[in-house]
Order: C-alpha cells, then structure tokens, then sequence
C-alpha cells in the first residue's frame, strides 16, 4: 500500500479489537501497524461477525466515492454465530464496499465465506497455509491499483409478465420486481457474466417479447468522470420454430450459461456433504460431470479438474462406509477426512473463480 491510503487492523477471537484505527498511511502508521501485527495471537473462539462489523465501520468511517473502499476479511474457523455475517456482506455491497474473504486452513465454512465475497461483490480465495496470506494481500492491493469501474451494480427489470427465476449462483430472490445485484469493483482487463433465467408467457407467433431492463452503474476510475450508466434492452421474437431457435443462440453465451449452472451446482453439492449426505453430493456430481462433459467449448480446466477429483474422494469415503455420516456428540455430522477437506475446498474455489468470484 502506498502513502496516503487509509489501513486498519480488527483482530477478533473470542473479543474483536480494533488494533489500528482507520489512520493515514506514514512511516509511524506502517510502525504501529506492524507492532500490532506482531502482536496477534491465535486464542480463543470466533467472533467473526463481531470483527466483521468492526471492520465495516472502520471503512464507513472514511467511505468516499472517490476512493476504492475495500474490507479483506481473513477466518480460520466456524463462526460463534454466523445469522448477522450475511447481512453485514450485503449491507457492505449496498454501500460500495466490496469483501474479499480469505478461508484459510481446513476449518473455515466455505460455504459462508462464499457468501460474503459474493453478497458484497467481492473476491474469494481459499488458502491452503498461512505461507499463502501475504502473497494474496499482494495480489489484492495490485488488483486495486488496476481498478477501472468502482461500485459497480446491476440492475434487472424484467418485462410485462416476465419472471427473472433466477441469477445463476447469485443469492438472490427471483420474481416480477426490480432486482439489483452488487459487482463490486471490476479491474482492467476483467469481465462479469451474469447469467439470469427468466419466465415468459406464451406469445403468438411472430410477437415482440419485451424481456428486460438491464442497468449497469459505476463510478469511473480512470478519468474520474463521476457516476456513470450503460443501459441495455433486451428483447426477442416469439416462435414455435425449432430451427429459428437454434439460430437464434449464441454458443458463447449457451456455455457461459452451462458452465455457471454447473459452478453453482456444485456449490450446492459441498453444502450437502457438509449435512453428511455424501451419497446424494456424488449423484450432483457426477451430474454436473455429464452436463460439463456435453459442453466442452469454453470449458475451465481446472473447475473440471477439481470437480472429478472431488467426486473420487467421495467414492473411496462411500467405499469405507462414511456415507453413514457418523455425527458427533451434538448430532452433527462428522467432519470430513483432511484429504476430503482439501478436495472439498479446491472445488469450492474453483466453483467461485467460474461465477466470477
């Protein structure tokens, strides 16, 4: 970081403390930043929703429009209480302030830090060891000095009578209404795909379809032209024709789509291992497998890498009987095998890295 940015430190254990006040950036700030650092313990329980909040208010305090407003959040472990964390996520993006969230280890949830980076238009990374921290943070503050649009949201209405159903792996609600989703900021050289499905009345033959509204918003960081908007409409023809369907698709936006849908998919899948039901997860699987297997043109390598390897540590734990999902003494499900784990989690990142995360 550079001269004249604004840092603080929150450290939550069982207690969050804020370590550093939001300060200017200087010889004495970057000293006593380090003396604090140096200072940090591993204790305690996870008050992540009290640090998170900390960490939040520590950001609004000194929020600008023309300054890119960012909270890395690093956990290591459950949550005390998780029911707040994803309303802080959503009121971060809501405010311009997008989260990169860190799980770092074996004993993070996954699922919820998915969530955050995604609720708050932000990033996801997942670290195996702490040797990897520091070179993440790197690579976050060089990502910032790349920023071209910051606060960047979309927003969806959709046409007389048509339904948005859903936002492939956005946790968002579908219906009739307007729908805002957070980007975050977006750096030189990246690209969003945002998938909606939607729900349209039948039409005659040969009728428009109005569908939808699309508005993107940011705020330009290149010549600091203020807010600024792009608006596009979309529309279509309606036919019954099977053959003026299939050339109406675009095979770029056909596979973008499949391979969302089998992201988010997958998701879902390590949110059922982690309620004990392996059987099931396998099955989700190796059905996003056979759908990936059906649509190669713009496969990820290393999505389809980690799915397979996934889906064979399933295999071996059903083959010695873990599908029984042994619970403990609280009736939870056992944790996975750290072999399980890794493969679990090296999923689960590359799944956010295909929905943009």
């Amino acid at each position: 970081m550079s001269d004249g940015d604004r840092l603080s430190i929150v450290a939550f254990n069982s207690e969050t403390e804020v370590l550093l006040e939001s300060s200017v950036l200087d010889a004495d700030v970057r000293a006593r930043a380090r003396q604090a650092i140096d200072g940090l313990e591993a204790r305690g329980t996870t008050d992540m929703a009290g640090g998170l909040s900390a960490g939040l208010q520590q950001v609004l305090a000194h929020r600008s429009d023309d300054a890119i407003n960012r909270l890395v959040l690093l956990g290591d472990g459950i949550p005390n209480d998780a029911s707040a964390i994803p309303n802080l996520a959503r009121s971060a993006g809501g405010r311009g302030i997008a989260i990169s969230a860190l799980g770092l280890g074996l004993d993070y949830d996954e699922a919820l830090m998915g969530d955050v980076a995604q609720l708050s238009g932000g990033h996801f990374h997942y670290l195996e060891s702490s040797e990897a921290v520091a070179s993440v943070f790197r690579d976050e503050v060089v990502r910032l000095e790349r920023v071209v649009a910051r606060n960047a949201s979309l927003v969806l209405q959709p046409g007389p009578g048509v339904i948005i159903s859903s936002v492939v792996g956005q946790q968002t609600p579908g219906g009739r209404s307007t729908l805002s989703i957070a980007l975050g900021d977006i750096a030189e050289g990246e690209s969003k795909d945002v998938v909606v499905r939607l729900r349209v009345p039948a039409k005659r033959e040969g009728s428009a379809v109005e569908l939808l509204d699309a508005r993107l918003s940011f705020i330009d960081a290149v010549d600091d032209a203020g807010s600024l908007r792009r608006d596009v409409f979309l529309g279509a023809d309606a036919t019954a024709s099977e053959e003026q369907l299939a050339s109406g698709q675009n095979q770029d936006v056909m596979n973008a789509a499949e391979q969302a849908s089998a992201a988010a998919a997958t998701i879902q899948a390590i949110r059922v291992v982690r309620a004990g039901h392996l059987a099931e997860a396998r099955r989700m699987l190796e059905e996003t497998q056979r759908r990936m297997s059906k649509n190669t043109g713009s496969a990820n390598r290393a999505y389809t890498s980690s799915v397979a390897a996934f889906v064979e540590e399933l295999e071996d734990a059903e083959a010695t009987d873990a599908d029984r999902a042994p619970t403990l003494e609280s009736g939870e499900p056992a944790p996975a095998p750290p072999r399980m784990e890794r493969r679990l989690r090296e999923a689960h990142e590359a799944s956010m890295d295909v929905l943009g995360y």
